[in-house]
């Protein structure tokens, strides 16, 4: 169970664990959770748009990545509270201090630069980063590919296929065995 001794840390651990369902090209770094995304624009208001593909999904998060969630929401329900009128409420799941949208600087800057440090990632790792080492953990534990790319979001199975079959080379054997052992 996670507890909230640090701010940053709980909110980066809740938001490093659902970001495989996230997009996080710039300006989709709020989500509102996974029916909507945040477009740049130079109006006061944020500007939240539907996904690309026009449709939500739903995420399957694991039990310490709820625990995570819950943890976040309860801290952040304090913090609410504490800053009363000065909170924007957007519905979002991982706002700024304020409730506004994260600014991608938060994603890619000094925050997560400190805990990747912290937890001994290298300080060139990329938020975007985290869902490709996700994707791919998931395909070399043998997670089918039509999962892994509805986890991510992709339009189709090809974009997933495309851009992680360089860690799916033992396929080939696995087949030939399968086949092997069918024709039995």
């Amino acid at each position: 169970m996670f507890t909230r001794s640090n701010s940053l840390a709980t909110d980066a651990i809740a938001l490093i664990l659902t970001v495989p369902g996230q997009g996080t090209d710039r300006g989709k770094t709020a989500p509102r959770g996974p029916a909507s995304s945040l477009h740049p624009n130079t109006e006061k208001e944020p500007k939240f748009n539907n996904p690309k593909n026009g449709k939500g999904r739903s995420l399957k998060l694991t039990h310490t990545a709820m625990d995570a969630v819950r943890c976040h929401k309860i801290a952040q329900g304090e913090e609410r509270q504490q800053l009363g009128s000065l909170w924007e409420d957007h519905d979002l799941v991982f706002p700024s201090q304020t409730g506004r949208p994260m600014r991608a600087w938060s994603l890619i800057g000094g925050p997560f630069k400190r805990l990747w440090k912290r937890v001994g990632l290298p300080e060139r790792t990329r938020f975007h980063d985290l869902r490709h080492t996700c994707a791919t953990l998931l395909l070399t534990q043998g997670v089918h590919p039509k999962f892994v790319q509805e986890l991510l979001g992709h339009a189709t199975i090809s974009i997933t296929l495309d851009t992680y079959s360089h860690v799916l080379p033992g396929m080939g054997d696995q087949t030939a065995v399968a086949i092997e052992n069918a024709l039995r």
